[in-house]
């Protein structure tokens, strides 16, 4: 099972658990699940670096560690 979203999310969200459901792999995925989230542990309190649609998978490097201070402030 890898995750994805359970809505559209904006880049820069901090991701909850409400955010994000379990579903198979699909069939003919080409990237592989090492390349997916699989584990709601690693990405709980992440901010997302890009926006993602609904029911979107959720990649290696779509989520990151939160920035706390903007450049400039």
């Amino acid at each position: 099972l890898i995750l994805v979203s359970t809505k559209a999310l904006p880049k820069g969200h901090w991701i909850r658990p409400e955010d994000l459901t379990y579903q198979p792999l699909p069939k003919g995925w080409k990237d592989g699940v090492q390349n997916c989230y699989t584990d709601e542990e690693e990405l709980v309190g992440k901010e997302l670096k890009r926006g993602v649609s609904a029911n979107q998978i959720l990649k290696r490097g779509d989520a990151g560690a939160p920035t706390l201070v903007e450049a400039g402030d």
